[in-house]
């Protein structure tokens, strides 16, 4: 996994509607924050988007761009930003190039196993609220974040370890505000 300080890792990928984005290009003059979805017909990716939609206005507000990436498939990602609205770009990343230089990868069988338990569905109920969808690749993916601070550094990394972790907000505008002062 990345950590804070590291340079992040270079690439380059076209969302599925929107402008080309390159790192470390993208964050020249700005930060940047980059959310790890699990494959979009899973409940904690829903949650996670809906989420990042609720409080899209607070990094906006900040001039933050905030890219979401996916192992979703092109198509199902064309599909999936404008039926829910989706307000920041979102990318496919179906052959988990640009997941793999950031160290988000699937679960680990434990990792599986322990989300399973009663306490670890307990935590898994809110997500099964936004839906279960269809059982597709990418599901097994771990969410994740990351701060990449204006001239390529990593500022904030977290990468979720159970099924149901999803995105954390306050966390993130907290590392995106620091790295803005």
């Amino acid at each position: 996994m990345l950590q804070v300080g590291q340079t992040a890792p270079y690439f380059s990928a076209k969302p599925v509607f929107g402008y080309r984005v390159e790192l470390p290009d993208s964050v020249n003059e700005k930060p940047m924050v980059l959310c790890f979805f699990p494959s979009l017909e899973s409940a904690v990716s829903r949650e996670s988007v809906a989420k990042m939609q609720e409080r899209f206005a607070d990094f906006d507000r900040l001039g933050v761009n905030v890219v979401g990436i996916t192992p979703s498939s092109l198509r199902a990602t064309q599909d999936f930003a404008p039926r829910y609205h989706v307000l920041f770009p979102l990318i496919s990343d179906e052959d988990r190039d640009i997941s793999t230089k950031f160290g988000v990868n699937k679960l680990s069988k434990s990792s599986i196993i322990s989300s399973l338990t009663p306490n670890g569905l307990a935590s898994g109920m809110n997500a099964l609220s936004f839906g279960t969808g269809l059982p597709k690749s990418g599901m097994l993916q771990a969410s994740a974040e990351f701060v990449v601070a204006k001239g390529g550094e990593i500022a904030y990394a977290r990468i979720g370890t159970s099924l149901w972790d999803s995105i954390e907000i306050e966390p993130l505008l907290e590392a995106v505000k620091c790295s803005l002062d």
